[in-house]
C-alpha cells in the first residue's frame, strides 16, 4: 500500500517508515506531500475554473436583463425590466 493511502487509513509517519523500511518519517512526509500535490493543484484550479464560469454566467444574466432606453428628453438611460414571480 503506497504511504499516501497508510497515512489516510490512520498509520502515523513513524509507523508507515517502520513498515516500509525508511530510516525516518521525514522522508515518508515528503512522499506523502509529493502525492498529494498534484492532486490539490489540480482540485485548485477546477474550483477556480467553476468559480470564474459561475461568475460568467451571472455577468451575463445581469447583462442581459438591462436594456437601453431612450426618455421622452431624448436621453438615452440604461433600465431593467421587473423581474417576474414564479
Amino acid at each position: 500500500m503506497p504511504p499516501r493511502r497508510r497515512t489516510a487509513a490512520g498509520m502515523t509517519y513513524q509507523e508507515i517508515a517502520d513498515a516500509l523500511g525508511y530510516a525516518n518519517r521525514g522522508t515518508v512526509y515528503r512522499l506523502v506531500q509529493a502525492a498529494l500535490t498534484p492532486e490539490l493543484q489540480d482540485d485548485v484550479e477546477t474550483h477556480r475554473r467553476l468559480g470564474r464560469d459561475r461568475l460568467d454566467a451571472l455577468q451575463v444574466d445581469i447583462f442581459l436583463g438591462w436594456q437601453r432606453v431612450r426618455g421622452s428628453s431624448g436621453v438615452e438611460t440604461c433600465h431593467r425590466e421587473p423581474v417576474q414571480g414564479p
